[in-house]
């Protein structure tokens, strides 16, 4: 049976700087080399199985290992974790205890991004429920380790939230059984479409499976200081939107298809710390979404922030790096819009790391400006659509909606990092819209 090497620490949300990590290594592993992006980053020989790694500025998405070896020095043990890409905002870790002749505990671990404890937990070998104390350990009974069985568990909070993990042991097995399709968005660039999209896509050369490719609808998250002044000077001066944003005159004024639905994202920062490790994360406040055959987007952009913000600087970029991931983590159409302000950004990643971020995972981004050009901002946020006029919005709104009409959305057969480095044969007339890697 193969010796397991467990993450204990779980990275859901978006990892760059300084990051710790901590191992659950089993008795036959005597060393571990840690990897990031398939190189190596540190060496562990003895426990605690613990190193603090820099993982730079960059918000690329990639692959962390762990991999462990014997006093030989042959691998027995291998642990992945995917960096900067959507993950469930909690996380269940099966860890096993070993004795003499194979596993008698299970422990669970698990992380959630507001680091509150678990309500209750459940945990299965093959058919048989067993006890879960207090600490969410269960005694694994007497079986036939020789042979594979299956230790499933599922953990539940009080926020409504459900984790869930599987792993296969026993044997010459250890391992998690996932197999899933990937969404990626591609773009048309030719307006017939092809009869079949097989052997469209490929990965090095060899062609992936490609179960479907629909128009699914689309979702763009707007990021956006959550002071309206600007806007409403620009767009709603006479407070018509605000009072009648539902009306069609005001609606029609500007808007998208009303095959798209609209999310503000408000880039004021919650910080939720974990007293025992001193971990920390930074969570952000979404609106419900909006259907825009509903609400035009002058009043989406001049409507009030319900929470408090005088005291908070706004961390414009952080905000639009979170709207990219959870952009690409729904099987839609995407796109994320962010207005600028004057105000002075917080933000602890410069705003070319996430415009890269973002092309990365094929999320377009659209800046606006509601206060007329803004040609300083050409170095950091790149090009910036002048939004200070009902004529310039419709202009803006009109980019946005050609580029969301041209998006597919394709179900490949790979894990997702890959699924972001695939190569579109632009003889079916499509083309892919993640850039990881290329620029």
């Amino acid at each position: 049976m193969s010796s397991r090497i467990v993450f204990l620490s779980l990275f859901l949300g978006l990892a760059a700087g300084t990051q710790s990590i901590d191992l659950q290594i089993d008795a036959a592993v005597k060393s571990v080399r840690i990897l990031v992006a398939g190189r190596e980053v540190a060496v562990l020989t003895q426990p605690p199985w613990h190193a603090v790694l820099d993982f730079g500025t960059s918000l690329d998405p990639r692959k962390l290992e762990a991999i462990g070896y014997d006093a030989k020095g042959d691998e027995i043990g291998r642990a992945t974790q995917i960096l900067n890409l959507p993950r469930s905002f909690a996380e269940v870790e099966i860890v096993l205890q070993h004795g003499k002749l194979g596993p008698t505990h299970v422990d669970l671990r698990w992380h959630h991004l507001q680091f509150v404890r678990p309500k209750s937990a459940t945990i299965f070998l093959d058919r048989t429920k067993l006890a879960v104390d207090k600490d969410f350990r269960a005694r694994l009974p007497d079986v036939d380790w020789m042979h594979p069985h299956l230790i499933s568990a599922e953990m539940r909070w009080r926020d409504g939230l459900v984790a869930r993990r599987e792993i296969v042991v026993g044997g010459a097995v250890t391992d998690t059984a996932q197999s899933e399709l990937t969404p990626i968005a591609l773009r048309k660039i030719s307006a017939q479409e092809p009869a079949s999209y097989e052997n469209c896509l490929s990965s090095d050369g060899v062609p992936i499976r490609t179960a479907a490719v629909e128009k699914p609808t689309a979702i763009v998250i707007f990021v956006r200081d959550p002071d309206p002044g600007a806007a409403v000077h620009a767009l709603d001066p006479t407070h018509r939107a605000r009072v009648y944003g539902f009306r069609d005159a005001v609606r029609l004024a500007a808007h998208l298809d009303s095959d798209t639905n609209m999310r503000m994202l408000w880039p004021i920062a919650k910080k939720f710390r974990d007293p025992a490790t001193q971990a920390s994360s930074l969570l952000f406040d979404s609106t419900t979404e909006a259907d825009a055959s509903r609400v035009g987007l002058i009043w989406l952009l001049t409507a009030d922030y319900s929470g408090s913000y005088y005291d908070e600087p706004p961390r414009m970029a952080e905000a639009v790096a979170v709207a990219g991931l959870r952009a690409i983590g729904e099987s839609r159409r995407r796109a994320v819009v962010l207005v600028v302000s004057n105000r002075q950004d917080q933000s602890s990643y410069p705003p070319a790391a996430v415009r890269r971020y973002l092309a990365d995972l094929g999320v377009p981004l659209f800046v606006w400006s509601p206060t007329g050009p803004r040609p300083d901002l050409a170095d950091s946020w790149g090009e910036v659509d002048d939004i200070s006029n009902i004529t310039a919005l419709r202009a803006a709104a009109d980019h946005v909606r050609t580029t969301l009409d041209a998006q597919r959305i394709a179900w490949v057969d790979v894990d997702p990092l890959r699924a972001l480095q695939l190569h579109a044969d632009e003889r079916c007339g499509v083309t892919t819209v993640a850039r990881l890697g290329a620029m």
